[in-house]
C-alpha cells in the first residue's frame, strides 16, 4: 500500500495485507518533497532571491521545494538576471555568467585646477578639466590644490550616464 501527493515525500506499507471486504486506516505525515539547489554566477558575490526572499549571496546551496520559483540574481554593476526555475529533482545548479553594465562617465571641472583622487587613488595631478569613465557605483572624489583645503564628494556613477561636477577651490577655506 502506498500513498503519494504530488510535491510530497510518498510512504510505501510493503507488509500491509488488504484482505477482501476489509477496511484499513493509515496514517503518514507527509513532508514537502525539497530539491537541493546550488546556484553560481560568474563572477561570484551576485544577491539571490527566491519568490521575492533573500537566500544569501553566491556560492551557495538552498533548499526549496518542487514546483515552480520565480529566481533573481542581482550584482551592484551588472545586468540582473531574472528566471522561473521549474524543480522537479532532487538536485538542480543554477549557474549565470552576469553581464556588465556600461560605464557611466565622470566630469570634474576645478577652478583654478587640482590633484584628482578617486576612491583614494591619485588618478592625475593639475587639472582644470578632467573626464573618466568608470563602473557604475559610488566613488569618493578628492580634489587637492596645496594653496586650498581638500574638496571631497561622493558621487554616483550611473550606467550610460554622465555626472558632472564644478568646483571652484577658491571657495573652499583654507584653515591655515
Amino acid at each position: 500500500v502506498g500513498l503519494r501527493l504530488p510535491e510530497y515525500a510518498g510512504y510505501e506499507w510493503p507488509a500491509a495485507r488488504v484482505q477482501e471486504d476489509t477496511t484499513l486506516a493509515f496514517t503518514h505525515a507527509f513532508s514537502k518533497l525539497t530539491c537541493q539547489v546550488t546556484f553560481e554566477t560568474e563572477p561570484n558575490g551576485a544577491q539571490i532571491l527566491v519568490d521575492g526572499a533573500v537566500e544569501g549571496k553566491t556560492p551557495a546551496v538552498v533548499f526549496l521545494s518542487y514546483g515552480q520559483h520565480a529566481i533573481a540574481l542581482k550584482l551592484a554593476g551588472y545586468h540582473s538576471v531574472e528566471n522561473t526555475l521549474t524543480l522537479e529533482s532532487a538536485t538542480h545548479t543554477v549557474h549565470e555568467t552576469l553581464t556588465k553594465l556600461p560605464q557611466g562617465t565622470l566630469v570634474l571641472k576645478i577652478l583654478p585646477y587640482a590633484d584628482i583622487h578617486i576612491n583614494g587613488a591619485l588618478q592625475s595631478r593639475q587639472q582644470s578639466r578632467y573626464e573618466t569613465h568608470l563602473d557604475p557605483g559610488r566613488y569618493q572624489v578628492e580634489l587637492r590644490n596645496p594653496n586650498f583645503d581638500t574638496y571631497t564628494v561622493v558621487v554616483d556613477i550611473i550606467s550610460n550616464e554622465t555626472t558632472e561636477k564644478t568646483v571652484d577651490m577658491r571657495a573652499v577655506k583654507n584653515s591655515q
